[in-house]
């Protein structure tokens, strides 16, 4: 992760500057089959005054090396926390490890439709849109009681697979580098911030 631009941050009266904590877990889908590439914690202590941009400890983001074919999309999913007892970050954490339980759904699209990560794709998520996540049919959002919830994000990232043509003419794949921009905004909107990345696919 680049960096997090911070618009506004709040961790309560007389509680100091804000904590952020952005998770991110990486996936690879191929029809219905989901394979998890990996997951990152990414902390953050902005000294202000806002608006402010401020590094990660960890800049790298979950990596991992997968036989592709055409076909294959990897799929993308950032949660943030403004941490407080750091409970939440870790079930949050533990959780996206476990895609079969998760689903999703895009909270500016008007009509609400709960999608598995292996069905995230299409016009709809070639952007990182904001979302809403179930774990066992629970909002997650509704669920923390020791960290504060911001928001989350996904969005699909083609995959650069060759053909079985392309690869007798060419065996060799360079990836390519995009930068994406998180928006994370909390309910009350006392947190706004986005996270700057760049992925290699």
């Amino acid at each position: 992760m680049n960096y997090l631009e911070m618009a506004r941050g709040h961790d309560g009266m007389l509680r100091g500057m804000p904590e952020p904590a952005v998770v991110i877990a990486v996936y690879a889908c191929v029809g219905p089959e989901v394979m998890v590439i990996g997951r990152t914690l990414h902390r953050f202590r902005p000294e202000g005054p806002f608006p402010c941009s401020v590094a990660s400890g960890i800049t790298a983001l979950p990596e991992g090396a997968v036989t592709t074919t055409a076909g294959v999309h990897y799929v993308v999913i950032a949660v943030a926390l403004e941490e407080d007892g750091q409970k939440d970050t870790q079930r949050i954490f533990g959780a996206l490890e476990h895609h079969r339980r998760l689903t999703l759904w895009a909270v500016d699209h008007q009509e609400v439709e709960q999608r598995s990560i292996g069905a995230v794709g299409g016009a709809a998520f070639q952007t990182p849109q904001a979302v809403e996540l179930s774990f066992d049919s629970q909002a997650i959002s509704a669920s923390c009681t020791s960290d504060k919830w911001v928001g989350a994000v996904a969005w699909s990232i083609p995959s650069q697979a060759k053909t079985e043509q392309e690869l007798q003419q060419s065996p060799f794949h360079i990836p390519s580098e995009q930068l994406y921009r998180l928006p994370f905004r909390s309910p009350d909107g006392q947190n706004d911030w986005t996270a700057v990345v760049s992925i290699r696919a």
